[in-house]
């Protein structure tokens, strides 16, 4: 019998703890896993692995780049034996996936308009395209010290 959402997040519903026990417990599980992965790895590349799961002999790891999804790969074979005798099964494979994380500096909520060029930075560029004897060359830096 399927579930209306209502009846599974109403707060006195039986159910809503039927529904939801199952995927906190698997919640608790991944963070105690990702805590186990975090031991075994480098103080500078913990921070940098997000996500953890394990599943039938697989172990799934999320970064935030591809740089460090490069250095976990070559980490994995390391730590592998450690968290397979930790789990009690053999864990055979690591796969290593990015997933970009927003960056503090990165605030897309607001844009804010390119900076100008300064009048002595557009003469400099002028200058440079009247030395130029690349006719296209010369027509870029132009375009460039019109913005």
């Amino acid at each position: 019998m399927l579930k209306r959402l209502d009846q599974l997040l109403s707060p006195s519903s039986r159910d809503r703890q039927e529904g939801i026990a199952p995927l906190l417990a698997e919640l608790e599980r991944r963070e105690q896993l990702l805590a186990q992965v975090h031991e075994q790895l480098p103080d500078m590349l913990r921070p940098h692995c997000t996500q953890a799961s394990l599943n039938e002999g697989k172990l799934r790891l999320a970064v935030t780049s591809p740089a460090w999804a490069y250095q976990l790969r070559l980490l994995a074979p390391n730590i592998l034996p450690p968290l397979s005798k930790m789990h009690n099964i053999t864990i055979y494979e690591a796969q290593v996936y990015v997933i970009p994380q927003q960056m503090p500096w990165e605030d897309t909520s607001q844009s804010s308009p390119p900076a100008q060029l300064s009048a002595t930075t557009r003469a400099h560029l002028r200058e440079v395209a009247a030395s130029c004897e690349d006719a296209l060359l010369a027509q870029r830096f132009l375009q460039l010290a019109r913005h």
